[in-house]
C-alpha cells in the first residue's frame, strides 16, 4: 500500500511543480485517501480515488498539491495538514451502491477546522473521479479568491501645496517676527469615542478567504476588548449607509497579505468617518496572530504629541 502511494505521488510530483503558474495566490491542498463505508472496498481503491482526485487538481494548475504523509490516520488530518503547511485537505467517504459508488469530498480549511464545502456524486470509473477533481479545483479557487479585492484603498494622502505667492514681494511672517519655520505638524488619527461602535469592513488583500473572515472577526474583538463596540458587516466600502444600517459611528477597513514563506502578515488598517474621509491609515508587519491586535490598538492608542 505504502509503495503504491509513493510511486504514484512520484508521478503527481510533476505536476505539482509545473502545473502551478505564477499567481499571486496559489492555494495549497492534500488529498487524503478516503474512508470506505463498506468491507467492499479496501483501502487501496479508496487511496486510487484519492490520487486520481489530487492528480486532476494539480492538473488543472493554480492550486498546488502536497502529497499527505502515507498512513496518517482521519482523527490528524487537521494537524497533519497544518503541519505541511496546506490552506485546505480534501477527505470524505465512498459507499458501494450498485454498479458504482456514492463519493463524497470534504473540503476543511486548516485555518479554521471546519468544513467549508463539500460534493456528492455517484460514479461507475475513475474518469467520473477525475471530472470531479476539476470541480473540487475550481471550488478551492473560488474559495482562496473571494474578494482579494474587496474594496478599493485610498490613494496615499498627498502633502498640502505650498501656496503661491501673489503679486508683490512678500515677507515670510517667521522673518517679521524673528522666529525660526515650525516644522509641519504630523498627521494625528482621530480616534474613535469610548462609545463609538466600529463597523468594520470586508478584509481585503490577497490571503485566502479563510484568514480574512478571522481578521475581520479578530479586529472587531480588539476593539471589543478595549470596551468599544465593534461589528462586522458584509460591505466593502466605507459610506454613510453602512453607518446608518448598523448605528456606526466610525468605519475600519483592512488588506491582510500572508506572503510564502515569510512567518509576518502584512495588514493596513484604514478607518474612515461615516462621510468616507480617511482618519488613520497604517501599515503592520507581524506573525499573524498578533497582527491584528498591534493594529487596532496602535489606532486606539496613538502617541501623544509633544507640547
Amino acid at each position: 500500500m505504502h509503495r503504491y502511494l509513493l510511486a504514484v505521488f512520484a508521478c503527481l510530483s510533476v505536476f505539482l511543480v509545473a502545473a502551478t503558474p505564477a499567481f499571486t495566490i496559489v492555494p495549497t491542498v492534500i488529498v487524503y485517501p478516503l474512508m470506505a463505508s463498506s468491507a467492499e472496498l479496501d483501502r487501496e481503491t479508496s487511496a486510487r480515488i484519492a490520487t486520481t482526485l489530487a492528480t486532476q487538481i494539480a492538473q488543472g494548475g493554480s492550486v498546488k498539491v502536497i502529497a499527505p504523509k502515507p498512513g496518517v490516520e482521519r482523527a490528524n488530518f487537521l494537524s497533519d495538514a497544518r503541519a505541511a503547511g496546506a490552506n485546505y485537505y480534501v477527505t470524505g467517504f465512498v459507499t458501494p451502491l450498485g454498479r458504482g459508488a456514492s463519493v463524497v469530498e470534504q473540503v476543511v480549511s486548516t485555518t479554521s477546522g471546519t468544513l467549508v464545502f463539500s460534493q456528492t456524486n455517484f460514479i461507475t470509473s475513475l474518469d467520473e473521479i477525475a471530472a470531479q477533481g476539476d470541480q473540487l479545483r475550481q471550488g478551492i479557487i473560488d474559495r482562496s479568491t473571494r474578494g482579494i479585492q474587496a474594496f478599493e484603498a485610498p490613494p496615499p494622502p498627498q502633502p498640502t501645496p505650498e501656496p503661491e505667492p501673489s503679486n508683490g514681494t512678500q515677507t515670510p511672517l517667521s522673518k517679521l517676527f524673528g522666529h525660526k519655520k515650525a516644522a509641519a505638524p504630523e498627521n494625528v488619527a482621530v480616534t474613535p469615542a469610548q462609545n463609538a461602535t466600529i463597523a468594520v469592513l470586508t478584509v481585503g488583500g490577497s490571503a485566502d478567504s479563510d484568514h480574512r473572515s478571522a481578521a475581520a472577526q479578530s479586529i472587531a474583538a480588539a476593539f471589543e476588548r478595549d470596551g468599544r463596540h465593534a461589528v462586522v458587516v458584509t460591505a466593502n466600502a466605507p459610506s454613510n449607509d453602512v453607518c446608518t444600517a448598523n448605528k456606526a459611528t466610525a468605519l475600519v477597513g483592512a488588506w491582510l497579505d500572508t506572503p510564502a514563506g515569510n512567518p509576518n502578515a502584512t495588514l493596513r488598517l484604514i478607518a474612515y468617518d461615516c462621510g468616507g474621509n480617511v482618519a488613520y491609515d497604517r501599515s503592520f508587519q507581524q506573525p499573524l496572530a498578533a497582527v491584528t491586535g498591534a493594529a487596532v490598538n496602535a489606532y486606539i492608542n496613538p502617541p501623544k504629541r509633544r507640547g
